[in-house]
């Protein structure tokens, strides 16, 4: 999997992607829909007047490297007016890709020299220190 900041989304290869969108839509249980704003494949029915609903969690796991579960507004988007919510991840027919919608208010932390990654989701970014 490529960690790049400068790609929006999360991208899943295809099979991976099939994967997460089978059991999450099993674990939300709402309606599916296809989120025609947010051009999104992974989409549900809110119930009207709803701007929130529990969601599954979503956990990726970095071999020998760390597990990271993604706060919910990491990867789940409410859209109220059209009474949706989406999963923020898409599938690609090539490689899997870790946007940045996803490292959104996290601290990612690559260690070259033993080669691991880690990441920090308690991070508040302060204006003050940049």
């Amino acid at each position: 999997m490529v960690i790049d900041s400068g790609t929006t989304l999360t991208y899943l290869n295809d099979s991976a992607f099939d994967q997460v969108k089978d059991e999450f839509t099993r674990q939300i249980n709402l309606t599916a829909v296809r989120g025609e704003e947010q051009s999104l494949e992974i989409c549900f029915s809110l119930p009207s007047g709803i701007e929130s609903v529990m969601v599954p969690k979503i956990v990726f796991h970095f071999e020998g490297s760390a597990d990271l579960e993604l706060p919910e507004e990491n990867y789940f988007l409410t859209d109220v007016p059209s009474n949706t919510g989406c999963l923020v991840m898409e599938r690609s027919s090539w490689t899997s890709t870790f946007g940045n919608f996803q490292q959104q208010n996290m601290l990612v932390i690559y260690d070259l020299a033993e080669e691991t990654i880690s990441f920090e989701t308690r991070y508040v970014c302060d204006d003050d220190i940049l």
